[in-house]
């Protein structure tokens, strides 16, 4: 089983909440956002799903292979940092980046360390 974290529970972070539950071999694990009732409502649907206190403890949780970022795109960069300073394997709502420059940068970063996203 893969385990997944998810940081953003906004509508594509519940949806894709939900999606993980019906695959066989992933499982989402542990979640956070900034929003108390989004989280709640994860929770409510979610069963067994941990309530992280910050994105970083979802990006450190040994229990996860991959984090799924559906936050708002002006925070991707630093959670995708965050992820692969971790280990983690990423998947990221688009944009990646509010720039070219900036998206660049983390696929160079990425490629370099060899984390896939």
């Amino acid at each position: 089983m893969a385990g997944i974290g998810v940081i953003g529970l906004g509508v594509m972070g519940a949806r894709m909440l939900g999606q993980i539950g019906r695959h066989h071999g992933l499982d989402a694990v542990i979640a956070w956002d900034p929003s108390d009732a989004a989280l709640e409502r994860a929770l409510d649907t979610s069963p067994g799903l941990i309530r992280a206190g910050s994105v970083d403890e979802v990006t450190a949780f040994p229990d996860i292979a991959c984090v799924y970022i559906a936050s708002p795109p002006s925070s991707h960069l630093d959670y995708i940092e965050l992820a692969c300073e971790q280990g983690k394997a990423v998947f990221c709502e688009k944009p990646l980046a509010l720039d070219d420059v900036a998206a660049r940068a983390v696929v160079e970063r990425i490629e370099r360390d060899g984390h896939p996203v």
